[in-house]
């Protein structure tokens, strides 16, 4: 999926969305998924 970004209004989820992108070739997405187990411990 391409997303071009600013979008307007730029949006928390169109934020997530081009954060997520950029970093889908590294371990962001992990960490992201992992920070609500580790704030629960």
């Amino acid at each position: 999926m391409i997303s071009y970004y600013p979008q307007q209004p730029v949006t928390d989820a169109a934020f997530d969305e081009a954060a997520l992108q950029a970093g889908r070739n590294t371990s962001y997405a992990i960490a992201v998924n992992a920070l609500p187990t580790l704030r629960a411990a």
